[in-house]
């Protein structure tokens, strides 16, 4: 790779704070990123076939090594060398970043510290601008954003890997969050995007690791929800859902300790769950999860049944866990949400949050058993 490896062109990430909302993360390297991702898209396939195991220009291609940063974490064949071909699964932290380990210094007495529900906390004077405290209020985007690779063959998507493979990513998964864990930071987004739609830059199968040192607004809100149905009804949220739905019209597959189905309140069509059937570890977290194996053998089938139901979409895997630091026996619980690019968030569904689909989970469920 030429001068500079391992570092985009020079910027601060700040976390943003929004007086009316959730806030925002400002992350202006991250436009300068690759776009290479041709799959699912109408134009662009002049330079690699779609189905192509190998891409020259691809920075994830064995062999293309020396075009990302230093590899963090690796499965290898045996006597293989850091940073060379010979690998299943490599991580290396990702070139341009939202999340830095150390993104400079705090930007004035307007911030603070971002934890929990709190993401920016605001000044009690005015800004120097003269603005109102806390309008314009920012802090260092401090955490680790890693990539994932989830193999050398550069058209393997989630539902090509098979079982084996994908048990191998599923294990580096689970091992970047214990890392993340052991490091103090407070929670990780872990997300896959398969085509432009689902907002992938390359199209090479990845997984994008998103560790902050708070827990994101949009999580906390939702074990605040979790927490309150428990104490109203003396049992786990997902708990409860995995159980009624075990055997119900919305249910698609089910593996050894885990369960998919369509949820009854989907936000997208054919959008699918997997959960375990009970508490698979002490934590509730994934990384510790005991269901790696079965997670492996569900995860490619239901890729594959929307594959085949769905005319092949772009789509996003995203990981709901338990936040590092909450101690063991705490109410909540990791699922797998997979989002097909079904539908476009139009206007009703960007100004009031709600979202409107037009196939039914009961018939959405219905086509993926099928398929």
């Amino acid at each position: 790779m030429s001068e500079g490896r391992g570092s985009a062109p020079g910027y601060r990430p700040v976390l943003r704070h929004n007086p009316f909302g959730l806030p925002s993360v400002v992350a202006e390297g991250r436009s300068f990123r690759p776009h290479d991702s041709r799959r699912h898209s109408p134009e662009g396939e002049d330079r690699v076939s779609r189905t192509a195991h190998h891409d020259p220009s691809c920075p994830f291609c064995e062999g293309n090594e020396d075009q990302t940063p230093p590899e963090v974490d690796a499965f290898r064949r045996a006597g293989t060398a850091q940073d060379s071909p010979g690998w299943s699964v490599r991580v290396v932290p990702n070139l341009y970043p939202a999340f830095l380990p150390d993104s400079g210094p705090d930007s004035g007495p307007d911030t603070g510290p971002a934890s929990g529900n709190s993401s920016v906390k605001a000044g009690a004077t005015a800004s120097a601008g003269g603005h109102p405290a806390g309008l314009f209020a920012e802090v260092p985007a401090r955490g680790r954003h890693e990539v994932a690779i989830h193999s050398p063959d550069h058209a393997a998507r989630l539902a090509d890997l098979g079982p084996e493979r994908l048990g191998v990513t599923i294990e580096m998964w689970q091992k970047r969050l214990s890392v993340h864990s052991d490091e103090g930071l407070a929670y990780t987004v872990l997300a896959v995007n398969e085509g432009r739609e689902a907002g992938a830059s390359l199209a090479h199968p990845h997984a994008q690791l998103f560790a902050t040192d708070f827990v994101p607004p949009a999580v906390s809100e939702e074990l605040d929800r979790r927490e309150d149905w428990r104490a109203h009804h003396g049992r786990p949220l997902l708990e409860a859902t995995v159980e009624a739905e075990a055997e119900g019209p919305r249910r698609v597959d089910a593996e050894a300790g885990l369960l998919a189905w369509t949820p009854y309140w989907s936000r997208t069509r054919y959008e699918v769950w997997i959960a375990p059937l009970e508490p698979d570890s002490e934590s509730g977290a994934f990384r510790e999860s005991t269901n790696r194996d079965s997670l492996a053998e569900l995860l490619g089938r239901v890729t594959r049944r929307i594959r085949d139901a769905v005319r092949d979409p772009a789509l996003n895997v995203v990981l709901s866990d338990v936040p590092h630091g909450l101690v063991p026996g705490n109410p909540s619980s990791w699922y797998l949400r997979i989002l097909p690019r079904t539908q476009v968030e139009a206007g009703y569904e960007l100004g009031s949050g709600v979202h409107i689909v037009t196939v039914s989970p009961e018939q959405a469920a219905a086509d993926l058993r099928e398929a």
